[in-house]
């Protein structure tokens, strides 16, 4: 289960939101919209429905919460992926670099003189 790139980037603006919710169990105001957005994101990418009360903060911070976690271990795994790729490509060798390992490409044959002057 992880967040798509969209629901990812709608997600990256409450990273503070999740740091303090997962951390410390707290929470600064998070307003009524991002709340309804931040949990229709969790309900599509999990398919679980967290019971929520806007008026209730043990359920802002438990959606938080559970939203966070999610959102940090996605984060993770894109850096770890990132981080794989770029020492993929430093393994790689640059085209430049392969051409100069190859062999030599062989000489072309030698043209042979024409024999008809040399019969006269």
């Amino acid at each position: 289960m992880h967040y798509n790139n969209e629901q990812f980037n709608a997600l990256a603006p409450y990273e503070d939101n999740f740091r303090t919710a997962t951390e410390g169990k707290w929470t600064r105001r998070v307003s009524i919209p991002a709340q309804k957005q931040i949990r229709a994101i969790y309900t599509e990418a999990t398919g679980e429905r967290i019971p929520f009360n806007i008026g209730c903060g043990s359920c802002i911070v438990n959606l938080l919460r559970k939203a966070g976690k999610l959102y940090f271990e996605d984060k993770a795994a894109r850096a770890a992926a990132e981080e794989e790729a770029k020492r993929a490509q430093e393994a790689a060798p640059a085209p430049a670099e392969e051409a100069q390992t190859e062999a030599p490409a062989p000489k072309p044959a030698p043209k042979k003189k024409s024999t008809k002057s040399a019969k006269k």
